[in-house]
This record gives structure tokens, sequence and C-alpha cells, in this order.
């Protein structure tokens, strides 16, 4: 393992609901971070550029790609996986814009959304801002606010919150079939 994966491995419960297998931990070389960036319009630097050459395909489930639309390369393709999480990270963007929540200059700071929980729940980093700060868009109440995390940490202490109800382990296909009130 290396130093970058090891800083979270503190943060996951004895009691997380998936498998996790470190061996297929995979991420993008410096060619690929180069594409996926430019097709974006983002930036990859420190941290997140660090994640993605660590993570950016596969977390071995370190991070459950149903909350994570940053490494959903599944059994399709790397290119047509891509296209999809361009359109969804293009399409929330959009949609940020078209409801007057995200303005220009917003999207002058290159936004990167990563996470969308219960379908309400925006989060996303501006990978213009050196600190990587992640920023929560609620469609539900319409808040929208930093969340005084940086990236790194946000994972970590989202990581840290993850324990399943009466200990059952499960594998990430059981997980889809659970329900929310089974995780506390």
């Amino acid at each position: 393992m290396n130093e970058f994966i090891d800083q979270f491995m503190p943060y996951i419960s004895k009691d997380i609901c998936w498998n996790i297998d470190i061996n297929a931990i995979d991420g993008l070389k410096n060619e690929e971070i180069d594409v996926y960036t430019e097709k974006l319009n983002i930036e990859a630097k420190g941290d997140f550029r660090l994640w993605l050459q660590t993570f950016g395909k596969c977390s071995g489930g370190l991070f459950m790609d149903d909350f994570f639309v940053f490494n959903k390369y599944n059994n399709r393709s790397d290119e047509t996986t891509f296209l999809v999480h361009m359109s969804i990270n293009l399409g929330w963007q959009q949609e940020l814009v078209d409801e007057g929540f995200i303005t220009q200059k917003d999207l002058d700071g290159k936004p990167y959304f990563f996470s969308r929980l219960n379908e309400t729940s925006y989060y996303f980093i501006y990978t213009t801002d050196p600190e990587l700060q992640v920023w929560h868009y609620c469609d539900g109440d319409d808040t929208f606010e930093c969340t005084g995390f940086s990236f790194i940490e946000y994972l970590k202490n989202y990581l840290s919150g993850i324990k399943c109800s009466k200990g059952i382990w499960l594998n990430k296909s059981d997980v889809l079939r659970i329900s929310t009130s089974d995780l506390f």
C-alpha cells in the first residue's frame, strides 16, 4: 500500500457495510488525467491530482461508488464510463446555473462535482481553489455553503461516519438492496 491510501484506513469503521479490496485500487495515468481535466474543464493539482492518480479508476470499494461519481468504471469500458461521468458532472453544473445557485464566476472556479446524496445534496470542489474546499448545495432547502472541509478531509469524515446496523457485512451488490434506514 502507499502512504496516500494508508491515510484513509484509520477512518474506515469496522462496521462498514461492504467489502474493500485494496488490491483493486487503480488510478489514472498522468496522460489520462490531462485528457480528463481538459474535457471536464477542471484543474488537477495537489491532493486532487494525487487522488486521481491513486483512485481515479477504482477505489477498491473504499469509497462506495453509489455515492461518489468519480470512479464508476464497473463493467463498462473506461471511455463509455468517462463520457457518462462527464455528462453527469456537466449536467449538474448546468442544473445549478439554471436554478441560479452558481454563476459564471463559479464556473470560472472550474467546479468538479463528485457526489450527490439522497438526490438533493450536491458536493463539489472548485478545482482552482488551492485549499480544495468542499461546497454543498441542497436543492431540498436551497442551501449553498462551504462545508469547512478540504476534499481529503471530507472523504475521511465521510468514511468515519459509515456504519451498518447489526454488524452485517455486505458486498457492494447487497448494499444496493438495503434501505438507508438500515444505515446509521
